[in-house]
């Protein structure tokens, strides 16, 4: 495994999740979503889910959190402390 995944894997291990801009501004990945399709090729059960809010200009978007399904991808059971990335570093 390479060194951004397992930055990734660590944060999603120690009960954390990350959006792009978590992963960029805290551990230095550029590509967050590719390096997440890549876990996900390994076998790693990680889910995602679709947050909203404003951008710096205060205009409405969404960007996709991810974390670690827990109990198998049938009960895709969410266990993530959003902002944990910060934490961590």
């Amino acid at each position: 495994m390479n060194n951004q995944r397992q930055r990734i894997m660590a944060v999603l291990k120690a009960g954390g999740s990350l959006t792009d801009n978590e992963a960029r501004d805290n551990l230095g990945i550029e590509r967050l979503g590719a390096r997440i399709c890549e876990l996900r090729k390994m076998g790693h059960p990680i889910g995602d889910k679709w947050e909203k809010g404003h951008n710096r200009f205060g205009d409405d978007t969404k960007w996709k959190r991810y974390f670690l399904v827990m109990g198998g991808p049938d009960n895709a059971i969410q266990d993530h402390n959003p902002g944990q990335a910060a934490e961590l570093e």
